[in-house]
């Protein structure tokens, strides 16, 4: 499937600085409550293209435009596909609200951000809108010591992909991230959660004042916010008494500096 037929069939919002100026900001189309879509922006180092000359006066002219200048930024290998890996590299960061839950208004970016959002349009069906966690044990935690995937692309480079499910459950709402020298944890995003209310923290061990990620100050879709760049053990921990029964399983590559 080319790009352009995905990306019209999906429903975009996206701006470009350039761009948006040119014309009046592009509004989201509507969602349904608790649709999933997903927010995708440049890879580190992308290089944007120059302001067009003249935009077209045809508000259809001016979406194909906008399409054919993120289609080129993506097609990496330009062969006219986008490739999952491809795809994989934008990804900033899933979104998956619980049923009857609308977006944040976070998700709404203004018209001079070189993000985008993409969803299935209002009339599809989803039988499975949302990823729920499997429960919280020994085996489990052990299990997520191996990477899920190898190999994953993460902004310009390649590494272990991670899953991290922590639980409202005394010994297993709190999970370790140890980055040994020369690594470091990126492209987070949440993989999996209850459709329940999800207060959420990453720190470093040793100084657990210092909050890198507090999803009520940060925003739960605001995730892929999050950078580990430094030797040392940190803690992906669940706020226990917030909602009882609560799981999120958060997803991370491991890669090389």
């Amino acid at each position: 499937m080319s790009m352009r037929t995905g990306l019209i069939a999906a429903g975009l919002f996206l701006g470009i600085t350039s761009m948006a100026m040119a014309q009046d900001p592009m509004m989201p189309p509507p969602m349904s409550p608790g649709m999933p879509h997903i927010v995708l922006m440049p890879p580190p180092g992308t290089m944007l293209p120059p302001p067009p000359a003249e935009m077209p006066a045809d508000p259809m002219q001016a979406q194909e435009q906008f399409f054919d200048v993120f289609f080129d930024m993506m097609d990496a290998n330009k062969d006219g596909m986008l490739s999952k890996d491809e795809l994989r590299a934008w990804v900033a960061g899933p979104m998956m609200p619980p049923p009857g839950m609308m977006p944040p208004p976070g998700m709404m970016m203004p018209p001079d951000s070189t993000m985008m959002m993409m969803m299935p349009p209002p009339d599809s069906t989803m039988m499975h809108p949302m990823n729920i966690p499997p429960e919280c044990s020994a085996e489990l935690v052990n299990n997520e010591m191996l990477p899920q995937a190898e190999n994953v692309p993460c902004g310009t480079s390649e590494g272990n992909l991670l899953f991290r499910t922590v639980c409202s459950m005394e010994g297993f709402n709190s999970q370790a991230i140890s980055l040994p020298d020369g690594r470091d944890a990126d492209c987070f995003r949440i993989e999996a959660q209850t459709p329940t209310d999800i207060v959420l923290v990453i720190f470093p061990e040793s100084d657990p004042s210092n909050i890198i990620y507090d999803s009520r100050r940060d925003g739960l879709h605001n995730i892929g916010m999050v950078h580990l760049g430094d030797t040392g053990v940190y803690r992906v921990e669940l706020d226990m008494p917030f909602d009882a029964g609560a799981r999120v399983t958060v997803a991370f590559v491991d890669h090389p500096e």
